[in-house]
């Protein structure tokens, strides 16, 4: 259970990669996290964590609502696939490390399956809170390629 009350450390995660340029996703992800920075209150500070196959912490432990948002308007996609287990190590690395009384990690994807191998070795120790919001559309069904062939032939004297 999270303690109620005091102040929050919160790590907003953020997927970067490649799939979150789908329709509207990649927009509706960073108002998800203004909606996280604009509930901070005072004594309150937030990690934002970028992530595609990698995790990276853009700005760490900050009160400041204008750096945060800052860094959330310079945020880009990459052409990536999508890797949970590094962007939630760094989250529980910074949260563990905090004194605050709340601390929580709030993961904003489309949560494609390929990003989770099951072997990741994650683990939220007592009183830190993961929430994740899903920006996937529910109607869309991935698609795969899985091989692709080309083969050459001579017909008429002419090579195809």
């Amino acid at each position: 259970l999270a303690a109620t009350g005091g102040s929050r450390e919160v790590v907003v995660l953020l997927d970067q990669s490649a799939s979150m340029g789908y329709g509207d996703r990649w927009q509706r992800a960073r108002d998800e996290a203004r909606r996280v920075f604009a509930s901070l209150n005072a004594g309150d500070r937030a990690t934002l964590v970028l992530f595609g196959r990698n995790a990276e912490e853009t700005i760490r432990a900050t009160a400041d609502r204008g750096r945060l948002e800052a860094a959330l308007d310079a945020a880009t996609l990459t052409s990536g696939g999508t890797r949970f287990g590094p962007a939630l190590k760094l989250a529980e690395s910074i949260l563990s490390g905090s004194t605050l009384q709340r601390r929580e990690a709030v993961l904003i994807s489309d949560f494609q399956k390929t990003g989770w191998s099951g072997s990741e070795d994650v683990h939220f120790g007592e009183g830190l809170t993961l929430t994740p919001v899903s920006v996937a559309t529910e109607a869309v069904v991935n698609v795969a390629v899985p091989s692709v062939t080309f083969a050459r032939s001579t017909f008429s004297n002419q090579e195809r």
